[in-house]
């Protein structure tokens, strides 16, 4: 079958990852006080917080930090930046649609500021690798024009642990969410793309959420929801979509797989015609490893006559193993966070 898109390597983000630090599997460090954060800060760019920059507040997290700190925001057009050290942080807004965290880098056109800040995860809005983190009501754009055509812009990189985002929004194109490491639990978000719009290696649910496609609107294939890069089989990492809504423009794959043993499910979904009928692409990988399944989905994308043989029709038995809560966090960490 013709695909109408190219191909993409992402060596590069892979490669600069490697250099950030890793994430530990733990129940956590970070504490209440009195059962709530320790601290709230303020964000205003207009003069009305306790800063002006999201960054500026986050730069005053100390290293190691080990009480959780809440930071408020209004929108901010910034880069910004979570070092690997800056454990327990709660960014908040006032919804997605109000509190925006904006930039507009892509690959080829990095500002001088991020120019050698390592290729597709250089682009990123937003960078997070800290462990501990709880996102709710923020949106996070690359607010790169696609209408000039589809480049690798990633509005959000995560490759740290026990991560929680509720009502947020990731918008770009291409690469939109880096979902690279960790384990990672995703509520009633929206996330829009076209091209390999939630990719990596995270250990992660999708639950509630909004997968809006903005590819091209034409009959051929231009491109895939999932770049999942899971790399061996006993790596306990993949994506599991619970009760999303799948819609939007254009032909793309439910998931392309990345890595030799990639493994993407949907569960209970709600698909248009947007998914094509195969459903799935190996991207030449061995399809014997890898893990695509699939149960009761509904809409006109959900019909599985025309998929790909060797997706997997998922029992009853299965969807359980994947789509609980267990799949993620086994040890409570969820229910340690501040709300």
């Amino acid at each position: 079958m013709k695909i109408f898109f190219q191909f993409f390597c992402f060596f590069a983000a892979f490669s600069l990852l490697s250099c950030l630090g890793t994430y530990s599997i733990g129940d956590g460090s970070c504490q209440l006080v009195n059962n709530n954060v320790a601290k709230t800060v303020y964000v205003d760019w207009r003069g009305g917080g306790d800063f002006k920059s999201i960054q500026a507040a986050i730069n005053t997290v100390p290293a190691g930090n080990t009480q959780w700190i809440r930071i408020h925001v209004t929108s901010g057009t910034e880069k910004v930046n979570i070092n690997y050290t800056q454990n327990c942080i709660v960014l908040e807004g006032k919804g997605r649609t109000r509190t925006i965290i904006s930039w507009k880098d892509s690959l080829d056109t990095l500002s001088d500021d991020f120019s050698n800040d390592g290729g597709t995860a250089g682009t990123a809005t937003f960078t997070s690798g800290a462990d501990d983190f709880v996102a709710r009501k923020i949106a996070f754009v690359n607010a790169y024009d696609i209408k000039k055509g589809m480049k690798r812009a990633v509005a959000a990189l995560l490759y740290g642990d026990r991560y929680a985002f509720y009502e947020c929004g990731f918008s770009s194109g291409q690469d939109t969410l880096a979902d690279f490491r960790g384990r990672h639990y995703f509520s009633q978000c929206y996330i829009e793309g076209a091209i390999d719009f939630i990719f990596g290696g995270a250990q992660s649910l999708y639950e509630n959420c909004i997968l809006q496609v903005n590819a091209r609107p034409n009959q051929v294939i231009n491109g895939a929801i999932t770049a999942n890069g899971r790399e061996s089989d006993g790596d306990p990492s993949g994506y599991v979509f619970k009760y999303c809504e799948v819609f939007g423009t254009g032909r793309v794959y439910l998931g392309r797989a990345w890595r030799a043993f990639s493994r993407v499910i949907y569960s209970h979904c709600n698909m248009t015609d947007v998914v094509a009928d195969v459903g799935w692409n190996s991207w030449k990988n061995s399809e014997r490893n890898i893990f695509y399944g699939e149960y009761n989905n509904v809409g006109a994308g959900a019909d599985m006559s025309k998929r790909v043989p060797w997706v997997v029709h998922l029992s009853g038995v299965q969807d359980a193993q994947f789509t609980g809560i267990k799949f993620i966090d086994t040890d409570g960490w969820i229910g340690r966070q501040p709300y």
